[in-house]
């Protein structure tokens, strides 16, 4: 009996002990887990610090030690490419016009408040280039245009608005003929900061080719018929009923009526109507021509959207002079994707507005606006690059073939240099 309740207790007091070395051990694991975590957030601090201090170096150095990058900052691109890598975030998606980095230097982020007024300083002068100068009324926008031999032209916008032209994540901004539509940008669109320094065109080089079309769901087709506008078809690859008409109307414009040697590539990348992997081989494809056409400094993606009203295609148009005319719309990718930059996002933003307002002059309603996007969608693959949605599904192509006319027009009044 006393054997029994010796042997018992001395069980209970191993079993006691196994427990409280167990305990201690999952005391010291939590302790350690801690301290990891401790050490890893600090390290992450330091690194975010030295990134952001390693940008902010890289700005003063171009600023104060770098005439050369003052010159050029008025269209953003040199600074942008030198300081990129090496800044944090942040310092990517600042603005490169000076007193927006003097903001940030100073230890504040750019408002999207009023800029300040223009002042009068010249603009630097680039042979063969064209200005496009934007002005800002209570209820509308004009543009002017300024060749290299004004050396007059001043930086920033003609101004004398109060109210905000800023569209929001998940709003509209509606400015005179003007819509721009942001479902996908979180950061806000700020029109007015955008203008601030002007759309810069270059001379197309002689013998040269400065415009690649090109068409990344070739397939999108028209119709022919009203009676088409009823059946389930909106794929062909019949270059007379897809977007590839659109696209040879606009080249042929181009190269005989203005005399700007455009491309026009009608490759389908849209095999099976996969649209999923047709953004990936229309980019090898336009970076395989341009390998070999490098004074490309404008691609055009042409495109038609697709909807349907009720058991009908959806097929807007606008009626001038007697003539129907499919409507159009813009997409603007932006700069939110490190591993696929889009560093002229603004220049393609001010060339999308200059194109809807001339479009507005020469057919009141012909315009959809402007759709802002967080990614690229290919525009990034040139100086310039613009995604144009050509009317619906539900269009005639004789529609179609209106508009494009009309938009070609107005990209060789845009692209074309008075001697």
């Amino acid at each position: 009996m006393n054997r029994r309740i010796y042997d018992s207790s001395h069980l209970y007091l191993i079993e006691n002990n196994r427990l409280q070395k167990k305990k201690r051990i999952k005391k010291y694991m939590l302790l350690f887990i801690i301290i990891e975590i401790l050490v890893i957030s600090i390290l992450v601090v330091c690194a975010l610090v030295t990134v952001d201090n390693k940008g902010k170096i890289a700005l003063k150095e171009l600023l104060e030690n770098m005439d050369e990058a003052k010159t050029h900052n008025y269209n953003g691109r040199y600074l942008s490419n030198r300081i990129y890598g090496v800044a944090s975030p942040l310092v990517k998606r600042i603005h490169t016009h000076e007193k927006l980095v003097d903001l940030y230097l100073n230890g504040t982020s750019p408002s999207v408040s009023k800029p300040p007024k223009p002042n009068n300083t010249p603009m630097p002068v680039e042979e063969n280039i064209k200005y496009y100068m934007f002005s800002l009324y209570d209820n509308s926008y004009k543009y002017s245009v300024f060749y290299d031999t004004e050396i007059s032209v001043e930086t920033g916008i003609k101004d004398d608005i109060e109210k905000e032209l800023v569209a929001g994540y998940k709003s509209e901004l509606r400015y005179g003929s003007l819509k721009v539509v942001n479902d996908y940008v979180r950061d806000p669109i700020n029109i007015r900061e955008i203008l601030q320094a002007p759309l810069v065109i270059k001379k197309p080089e002689k013998g040269k080719s400065s415009i690649l079309i090109f068409h990344t769901h070739t397939s999108e087709g028209y119709c022919l018929t009203e009676e088409d506008k009823y059946n389930n078809e909106n794929f062909t690859t019949d270059t007379e009923m897809n977007v590839v008409k659109a696209g040879s109307i606009i080249e042929k414009i181009l190269n005989e009526k203005y005399n700007i040697n455009t491309l026009h590539d009608k490759t389908v990348h849209d095999q099976g109507y996969n649209h999923n992997i047709a953004y990936d081989l229309s980019k090898k494809t336009v970076e395989s021509i341009k390998e070999e056409h490098d004074s490309i400094q404008l691609t055009i993606d042409i495109h038609r959207d697709g909807a349907f009203d009720g058991s009908k295609k959806f097929d807007p148009t606008v009626e001038h002079n007697g003539k129907m005319f499919a409507q159009v719309m813009f997409v603007v990718g932006c700069d939110y994707d490190v591993n696929n930059p889009n560093p002229n996002w603004r220049d393609n933003f001010k060339l999308a507005m200059l194109m809807l307002e001339m479009l507005e002059e020469k057919v009141p309603g012909i315009t959809r606006g402007i759709s802002m996007r967080k990614d690229p969608y290919n525009t990034n693959l040139a100086d310039r690059g613009i995604l144009i949605e050509i009317g619906f599904n539900g269009n005639l192509i004789s529609e179609v073939v209106n508009t494009s006319e009309i938009v070609a027009d107005v990209l060789g009044e845009i692209y074309s240099y008075e001697e």
